[in-house]
């Protein structure tokens, strides 16, 4: 927010409707990444256990075992999964823009990957 608000006094004060962009004074707090606190292995096996009965059980075995972003598994359709060679390709995500879903590529190429099927 406070970009855009500068971005607009610069070029207010470029077309000298104002004298200074006093957003260019404030000084912002330091910026702190968020503790993140992945599941332990027993945790990650209770999820599983009681989410057994859920229709989406097999794309929650998919995120944990993977580490695959929700739009990534949600992606993924039956020829991504190669059974014969044990990959599975991530190619696409599924995202909601505006409330309505679209098939789309991956973020970045390196999202574009092959994965090892586990036993």
């Amino acid at each position: 927010m406070r970009t855009v608000l500068s971005a607009a006094l610069t070029r207010a004060v470029r077309e000298e409707l104002i004298t200074r962009n006093v957003a260019r004074l404030v000084e912002l707090p330091e910026w702190q990444a968020s503790t993140i606190r992945p599941w332990t292995a027993e945790e990650a096996r209770q999820f599983l256990d009681a989410s057994r009965p859920d229709p989406l059980h097999a794309a929650f075995v998919i995120l944990v075992t993977y580490g695959l972003r929700r739009g990534e598994v949600l992606g993924l359709r039956w020829t991504d999964i190669d059974l014969d060679a044990g990959t599975i390709h991530v190619r696409q995500q599924l995202q909601r823009i505006r409330g309505q879903l679209y098939l789309g590529p991956v973020k970045s190429r390196a999202g574009q990957r092959e994965l090892l099927l586990t036993a």
